[in-house]
């Protein structure tokens, strides 16, 4: 029998000895530290989960082995089963970079829909949903409703768009005409402002405001409140117009900063509400004094006035997730769930809360675990599976898109029929001019890879010395 080689029996006798617990020496030196040295950070992974993770009393003990796991790996058999859906945990482990963005950071500043080009190939269209002012697909000349299908010269299909929609180099697409091609610069890991459109519409001698926000952020990272406040003001704007009705279009947004949820509540609330409870946080069984509530505070407004009506509508989708939720939950106890319409499709379903933890010792690391759900001030929170629309309708597929804000683009023109006349168009019959005639037999494909995940709701972050 061939013998192991000398080192590799020193090794295992090493780890034996220390993950036994044998931590005093023949002198009686206590050795504890030498443990500590070789498996950090977990061991503070360990007490921080099991004093702070929402889920703590499902966490094990994990052997004396376990600590030698590389430490993603430490914190993801930590998790719950309750942590998460669709077997993908909330909870996560975000990597530090000093010297540049991470790719999951970088963005070519577009939304994006994939659609099958047809039933005889697995070929794929990529077709624009909006683009940000200045990004690089803006600097591409890129706009809602364009289509692209290659990328490089390579044909978008069912094999490749996945890989593709992760890319972040520049690159030359060609258009739907096959001929046509623009050259997109590489993503960069700027940040736009999620107004992505508003306007005021006319109908039957009344406004109708409306509203597009795409992520909820407060600024920049500049600490200016740049992003927060111009939504505020644009909708306190509305307010002042007298508009009729409001439509709020959360249709891309995956969630966001828990700060600019609670100001957007609060503008979006009748006056009578100011300094009432909108939502708050229910910590774990050992973190129950912590317990906060966020109220809606006049202070929020910038001196603009709450829109004030009776009822709004709300544009969803499965991507609408998180902090949008959020909103939707801490609006219905003041204007009443009938009257908060949603239109579109069913939310994401995510009403729990993320705290950082960092430590100063091991900076490569920053872990996010699910500390807290998020409540409204009925004390409810029913939307695990999301929120059900009230008027469940998808979009046509469609080669042609009006703006954002159109009283002709399709999820807009329906929620204006709903306000006249109580009843939507009828989309299986609606073949207007303003839809295009695209390929009916387009369908599509899957959701955006990119948008799979709703964005974390963060609460706070600690940094151990």
């Amino acid at each position: 029998m061939k013998k192991r080689p000398y080192i590799f029996n020193l090794f295992f006798t090493v780890l034996i000895v220390i993950s036994a617990g044998l931590v005093v020496s023949s002198c009686g030196e206590d050795r504890t530290h030498e443990f500590d040295e070789l498996v950090s950070p977990n061991p503070w992974i360990y007490k921080i989960m099991t004093d702070n993770y929402l889920y703590y009393e499902d966490i094990e003990q994990p052997e004396d082995a376990d600590y030698f796991k590389d430490t993603p790996d430490f914190f993801s058999m930590l998790l719950s089963d309750q942590d998460g859906k669709n077997g993908s945990p909330f909870s996560y482990v975000q990597e530090n970079t000093i010297t540049k963005a991470t790719q999951s950071d970088l963005s070519y500043g577009w939304e994006l829909k994939y659609i099958r080009m047809d039933s005889e190939t697995t070929n794929v269209a990529v077709q624009v949903e909006f683009v940000y002012p200045s990004s690089p697909a803006a600097l591409a000349g890129l706009k809602r409703g364009d289509i692209f299908i290659k990328r490089d010269g390579v044909q978008y299909d069912q094999s490749n768009y996945t890989t593709f929609a992760a890319a972040t180099e520049a690159a030359t697409l060609t258009m739907l005409d096959d001929s046509t091609t623009v050259s997109l610069p590489a993503a960069t890991d700027a940040s736009y402002d999620p107004l992505v459109a508003h306007t005021i519409i006319e109908q039957d001698g009344a406004k109708v405001g409306y509203i597009c926000y795409s992520k909820f952020i407060v600024d920049a990272g500049d600490s200016s409140d740049e992003y927060i406040n111009n939504l505020i003001n644009t909708i306190g704007e509305m307010a002042g117009e007298h508009i009729s009705d409001f439509i709020l279009d959360l249709r891309f947004n995956r969630g966001g900063d828990i700060v600019a949820a609670q100001k957007l509540s609060t503008i979006l609330l009748p006056k009578e509400t100011l300094g009432k409870e909108l939502f708050h946080l229910q910590y774990n069984g050992k973190q129950e004094s912590n317990t906060t509530a966020y109220l809606s505070d006049e202070s929020f407004l910038n001196g603009q006035s709450n829109l004030d009506l009776s009822r709004i509508y709300i544009i969803t989708s499965g991507y609408t997730a998180s902090a949008s939720e959020l909103v939707i939950n801490s609006i219905i106890p003041y204007f009443g769930r009938s009257n908060v319409i949603l239109v579109g499709q069913t939310t994401f379903g995510k009403h729990v809360v993320m705290a950082g933890y960092t430590n100063s010792d091991f900076p490569n690391y920053t872990f996010w675990p699910v500390v807290a759900e998020v409540y409204n001030a009925e004390g409810t929170a029913d939307y695990d599976d999301g929120f059900a629309p009230d008027y469940d309708i998808t979009a046509p597929v469609s080669s042609t898109m009006q703006d954002l804000g159109s009283s002709q683009e399709w999820y807009v023109k329906n929620v204006l029929s709903l306000i006249s006349t109580g009843a939507l168009i009828d989309s299986d019959t609606d073949s207007s001019d303003t839809e295009g005639n695209f390929n009916q037999q387009y369908q599509r494909v899957y959701p955006n890879p990119k948008n799979l995940e709703a964005l974390p709701l963060k609460v706070k972050m600690v940094t151990a010395n």
